[in-house]
């Protein structure tokens, strides 16, 4: 780097060499020609002043006269004839008297003569010395620049190579499993952002890294219950010591089922993050897929004595995938009847709002803390610090993965003692195609049973 800012003042100081001539020279001999032009009128006039006229008058070549009239300072008399012609037949300019640089040569009031500067000068004394000094300067000035980047250069790479250093060798560390160490940001240019970057980086793969294993724990403990359950009895029963009753292996086939549901959703969450849960998108009718879910909870809700009602009047068509939608709701209505005690209610209910459809699940029931809200969308987060429930702890995750797979939003409001309230928001897309595009869906046979609607968070 420092020796391509070199190389650039080099060619900038080069660049100013060739144009010298064009600029610099070329005023320099006008302005030598002027002053020669000059001392040519003056001499001429004090011609006059001796001998009364200009005939005899010869310029000396210092003043820029020559026998070379092509070239030469021309001194005319009052007829127009050269004063000292180099030969007999010697005539000049024809366009002389036109030429606005002409200068009248007077003495008391009378004209006397004419000076018609020549072409400018090539090639003079004064014109070498002034190359001669321009070249010494430019030698010297291409020096002090080079060593004045070189210099610089330096100093300003000096800090970037230091924190471009402290960066590389915490790269190191960090590929070695070394402890995460913040790197100090200083100022604003590109290796502060580089640094920046790098630091949010390093935070969120620990971040990532330390969900990893609580999801790896949060696996081995709901999977080790239900196995715990199941194998005790199956041994008891081997062994003899507890009779193989109906209810003693419908026992063993729900614990089953609850590790099978985890599975289950654990896949579903991996093929949503993976980008390949197959979509098959087409217009719906909010009010019919309500009522399916609240038929699928109906039996439920009745048993824990909850009220659970629809309302979705005069919701337009929407292009989604009812599967997935269906997902989405069954796991918050599932949520919702989780935490809602007897003798309370569940509404699910429809609305269209500006360009935009929503679907909102709320509760009566004991509502979540302000400091778990943040939370509820993590895997396997449960508000209980005892982990209690019936679920996985995953159907709010997987609502939030399948919402959003599908281009929408949801939130989720509470407050304790109160209540709890999920939103659901899809836009209203115009046209199947375009939803499909804007969800990354592909249409392919579903390979997925109705949705999972367990939840425990």
């Amino acid at each position: 780097m420092i020796l391509g800012f070199a190389v650039a003042g080099l060619l900038g100081t080069l660049a100013f060499a060739l144009l010298l001539p064009t600029v610099t020279l070329g005023a320099f001999r006008s302005e030598l020609q002027r002053e020669r032009t000059e001392r040519l009128e003056r001499a001429a006039l004090d011609h006059v002043a001796r001998t009364g006229s200009l005939k005899g008058f010869r310029p000396d070549p210092a003043w820029g006269g020559s026998d070379d009239l092509a070239r030469s300072a021309l001194v005319l008399d009052a007829a127009g004839e050269l004063t000292s012609p180099s030969t007999s037949n010697a005539r000049p300019p024809g366009n002389w008297r036109a030429r606005r640089d002409t200068r009248v040569l007077t003495r008391g009031g009378r004209v006397v003569g004419y000076v018609v500067p020549g072409a400018p000068p090539h090639d003079t004394p004064e014109e070498r010395a002034l190359l001669s000094s321009v070249g010494g300067s430019l030698t010297l000035a291409a020096l002090i620049r080079v060593l004045l980047v070189l210099a610089l250069g330096a100093l300003l790479t000096r800090g970037m190579m230091r924190s471009l250093h402290h960066l590389t060798r915490e790269a190191q560390r960090f590929t070695l499993g070394g402890a995460y160490q913040p790197l100090d940001v200083r100022g604003h240019d590109e290796v502060a952002v580089l640094t920046a970057a790098f630091n949010a980086m390093r935070a969120q793969i620990d971040r990532a890294d330390g969900n990893r294993r609580r999801l790896v724990a949060d696996v081995a403990h709901d999977l080790g219950t239900p196995l715990t359950v199941a194998s005790g009895y199956v041994q008891a029963m081997v062994a003899g010591r507890l009779a193989p009753t109906p209810d003693r292996l419908l026992v063993v086939q729900g614990e089953l089922d609850l590790m099978r549901g985890l599975i289950d959703d654990l896949r579903l969450l991996s093929r949503v993050d993976a980008g390949e849960l197959p979509l098959d998108v087409t217009l719906i009718e909010p009010r019919a897929l309500l009522l399916t879910v609240h038929a699928a909870f109906a039996e439920r809700a009745r048993t824990q004595q909850v009220s659970l009602s629809v309302h979705a009047a005069d919701v337009p068509r929407v292009p989604l995938d009812d599967l997935r939608v269906r997902q989405v709701l069954g796991n918050l209505v599932s949520n919702a009847l989780n935490h809602t005690p007897e003798g309370g209610a569940v509404r699910i209910e429809g609305r269209a709002r500006g360009d935009a459809v929503e679907f909102v699940v709320s509760d009566t029931g004991e509502g979540i803390d302000e400091t778990h809200l943040p939370f509820v969308f993590e895997r396997f987060y449960r508000a209980d610090a005892e982990r209690s429930g019936s679920g996985t702890g995953l159907g709010l995750s997987i609502a939030r993965s399948l919402t959003e797979l599908l281009g929408g939003q949801v939130s989720v409001h509470s407050r304790r003692g109160v209540g709890t309230t999920a939103t659901v928001t899809f836009p209203r897309v115009t046209g199947v195609e375009d939803a499909r595009d804007g969800a990354a869906s592909r249409a392919r046979p579903r390979s997925e049973p109705y949705g999972s609607f367990r939840e425990g968070a």
